[in-house]
């Protein structure tokens, strides 16, 4: 909560959880439980692995040299972006692309 600026009191202001639950957990050392977790993890617009362990499950469908491939192109101005989408389809033409949500 600390590292958020978030004080006992908004949390339990933003999860319905009673400000006395909140510090008891702090001071005794316990933990919530999974449905206070799940609450917290919605007021914090986090999931709830990063909650637990800190680090954060890769959703990405991307592979690397794909999500290499996106940011160079994203780094371009968007009339370049144009010039490499033209220059795909050209270098592609007569290959199967797989149309989204055909695939």
């Amino acid at each position: 909560m600390e590292d958020r600026g978030i004080s006992q009191a908004q949390l339990s202001r933003g999860t319905g959880i009673p400000p006395r639950t909140i510090g008891d957990w702090k001071k005794l050392g316990t933990n919530p439980g999974s449905d206070k977790i799940a609450c917290i993890c919605d007021f914090l617009g986090i999931s709830t692995d990063y909650l637990l362990t800190g680090k954060e499950k890769s959703s990405s469908p991307l592979r690397d040299d794909e999500l290499e491939l996106l940011q160079y192109y994203n780094a371009l101005p968007v009339r370049d972006q144009g010039k490499i989408l033209g220059q795909l389809a050209e270098l592609t033409k007569g290959a199967a692309i797989p149309r989204e949500g055909t695939a």
